[in-house]
């Protein structure tokens, strides 16, 4: 091997395809690898830590990964409370390994070696991973556009046309996809209003009771397909929510409606609470929201007949959901 001790780190939140080769050229390149991990503390102060797992779960996912590629042996892992950790000023260290966004922490560290007297080390740059030309990312992993192997959730094809249910994948739809709740039992102090959704007449006029603030609502006026409500105040709103509106037919996703969702989306931080009102159906509307919002975003719609259905968005339901989806029928009209 060309290196005896070669210096790796990193967040490794949400550890993906990319993590995993960089961390397997650092041992197909060296007898022994220091892995820094940032702690909480550091994501605190240098990242927006909105949605990166805490230190234990990504110690525990470096770790498995460690010992299920037989590298445990050879790696020591230490906790980085700032750039350089207490173990970069080693001197048996003779490598680093990096990636062009980290580069310039690597060049800190060289610096800081001679200033005490210590050798520079080699910085080795590892390009970085693509999945059909798009870097694999742990922020696009928790903004909910890809899974850990770069597999991206969202087709754009599907901004330009309609998907239809056909009546053999009907039956899918009715079951729950996520957890069925009684909404008085169940705890909303534990939800964040401003990662909230509410989709349903029903389901919204509940939530609006309780005052759960939630940050989008879409409603239809209907319940059960039956015209029920005339006014936003008989659902519980206060007139002061901006409001959106979309048409989307019966047993379709309209290209109108992935466009609306993904501008909803990406003007989230720009917006108070929003109400979304549908001229046709809202049934479906819960599988855009899925695909299109970040992890950690909660969900609530109604279950026909049965409740009350709570989502907390993450990689399993979005795999679920695209799988489906990729099943419809595309039209133009």
């Amino acid at each position: 091997m060309k290196y005896k001790y070669i210096i790796t780190g990193g967040t490794f939140d949400h550890l993906h395809s990319g993590h995993k080769k960089f961390l397997k050229y650092a041992f197909e390149i060296s007898e022994k690898v220091l892995i820094g991990i940032t702690s909480d503390l550091y994501v605190r102060k240098n990242k927006n830590a909105d949605g990166i797992e805490k230190f234990e779960v990504r110690l525990r996912n470096l770790e498995h990964f460690l010992k299920t590629e037989k590298f445990f042996s050879r790696a020591k892992i230490a906790i980085l409370n700032d750039i350089y950790g207490d173990e970069v000023l080693n001197k048996n260290f003779d490598s680093i390994l990096v990636t062009s966004e980290t580069l310039n922490g690597a060049k800190l560290i060289n610096k800081a070696r001679l200033k005490i007297g210590l050798k520079e080390v080699d910085i080795i740059i590892f390009d970085d991973i693509l999945k059909n030309d798009i870097k694999i990312s742990s922020t696009k992993i928790r903004n909910g556009q890809m899974d850990k192997s770069g597999e991206l959730f969202f087709n754009e094809l599907w901004l330009k046309i309609n998907l239809n249910v056909p009546e053999k994948l009907k039956h899918l739809i009715r079951e729950p996809l996520g957890e069925l709740i009684n909404p008085n039992d169940f705890n909303f102090a534990k939800i964040a209003p401003n990662k909230t959704i509410s989709i349903g007449d029903e389901t919204t006029k509940i939530l609006n009771t309780k005052n759960i603030n939630q940050k989008i609502s879409v409603v239809d006026f209907k319940i059960k397909r039956q015209e029920i409500f005339s006014k936003f105040s008989e659902l519980g709103f206060s007139r002061k929510e901006k409001i959106w509106e979309i048409n989307n037919p019966p047993s379709q996703i309209s290209k109108e409606t992935w466009k609306t969702i993904l501008s909803l989306k990406d003007n989230l931080s720009k917006l108070k609470r929003v109400i979304l009102k549908v001229k046709g159906e809202e049934d479906l509307l819960v599988l855009p929201f899925i695909i299109l919002f970040p992890l950690g975003f909660n969900i609530f719609y109604g279950q026909p007949d049965e409740g009350m259905v709570y989502i907390k968005i993450n990689l399993n339901i979005k795999r679920k959901v695209f799988s489906f989806l990729k099943q419809l029928k595309a039209t133009n009209y």
